[in-house]
């Protein structure tokens, strides 16, 4: 079967400092792949930067919106390709990732989305770093996760433990089954590779998370949806102001899931939530005890039953955060290496 053809959606809103460099990245992966387009959504104007998009093939799409999920939808309804990836302005591809892209959809005709592993980089991209959290390790650990169209259950224990639906960079999924999950995207600020993910699952294809390093994620202060061992002063609070965000704008989409199944979608979708919204309770000063109780009661209602492992490492921060909040906030800062303010 014929591979097919691919959009690359580059997602820019007002930062300048990396996007040539992901442009370039992406560019140099399209070589040797055949019918690849290039699309970069973007809310500021540079004559410089536009004129050197240009000059590399990017067709451009300048848009007022602010939200990420409206210059995704963008993107997605412009796009031409039978599949669609992309790329924020501060990651990069490795050379083989659209290669790979290609192959994974031209050999599965019933896949629907791929989601490959990232390298971490430092700020200036010279150095790769530690990977953060645990959904790393596991990927490397399993080789592999796949789900066959309605077959999903199956791979539920796996895939909540390897954040499928993490790095918008590195996903890719069949254009035309998500075009219906549009409108939701739009207003949304944050979760955009969450509302993807499941809404790809509701559509039914099938799934493929693949072990291999083809993203370079950027660690940098800015960056304020990962919270790192080398984060600095405010470093928490600003992960904290955008879990917030994340909470909210996931909301649709785990209400959505949870009703449209298919179940084990709706399970996978609520284990996130909830264990977002755990997580959340215990790094946050004050939570109400009565709140704590509550997430961590639909944390396991639902979370996967068998994955034992996956609920008990969380609940034990969360049966802490009841009993002494203080003590479950240090006991996982120092866990991951990192200062209690």
């Amino acid at each position: 079967m014929a591979d097919p053809t691919v959009s690359v959606i580059l997602i820019a809103h007002e930062r300048t400092q990396f996007i040539l460099e992901a442009a370039d990245s992406a560019v140099a992966s399209a070589r040797g792949t055949a019918g690849t387009e290039l699309l970069v959504v973007k809310k500021f104007v540079d004559p410089e930067i536009d004129a050197a998009l240009t000059a590399k093939g990017w067709r451009l799409l300048q848009t007022d919106l602010d939200p990420l999920g409206a210059k995704v939808a963008r993107g997605i309804r412009e796009a031409q390709g039978e599949v669609v990836t992309f790329l924020e302005d501060d990651d990069a591809y490795l050379r083989a990732r659209l290669g790979v892209v290609q192959r994974s959809f031209g050999e599965d005709p019933s896949l629907g989305y791929y989601r490959n592993a990232q390298r971490f980089v430092s700020h200036d991209g010279s150095s790769e770093v530690a990977p953060e959290g645990a959904a790393a390790r596991n990927l490397t650990r399993f080789g592999s996760v796949r789900a066959a169209p309605g077959n999903l259950d199956v791979a539920v224990p796996r895939l909540c433990q390897v954040d499928p639906d993490f790095n918008l960079s590195s996903m890719a999924l069949r254009r035309k089954p998500i075009l219906g999950a549009l409108s939701m995207l739009e207003g949304l600020p944050a979760a955009i590779d969450s509302g993807l993910f499941y809404a790809s699952l509701r559509a039914g294809g099938g799934v493929f998370i693949d072990s291999t390093p083809l993203t370079r994620y950027r660690v940098h202060g800015a960056n304020a949806s990962l919270l790192s061992r080398d984060a600095g002063p405010g470093a928490l609070d600003a992960f904290l102001r955008y879990h917030q965000q994340f909470l909210d704008s996931f909301e649709p989409t785990f209400r959505a899931t949870a009703g449209a199944g298919p179940p084990a979608a709706s399970r996978l979708a609520g284990s996130a939530y909830f264990g977002s919204r755990l997580l959340h309770d215990i790094l946050t000063p004050g939570v109400p005890r009565g709140q704590v109780a509550r997430d961590l009661r639909a944390f396991w209602h639902w979370s996967p039953l068998a994955n034992l492992r996956y609920r008990a490492d969380l609940s034990g921060y969360g049966i802490l955060g009841l009993l002494a909040p203080g003590s479950a906030r240090r006991a996982y800062l120092r866990r991951r290496g990192l200062p209690n303010p």
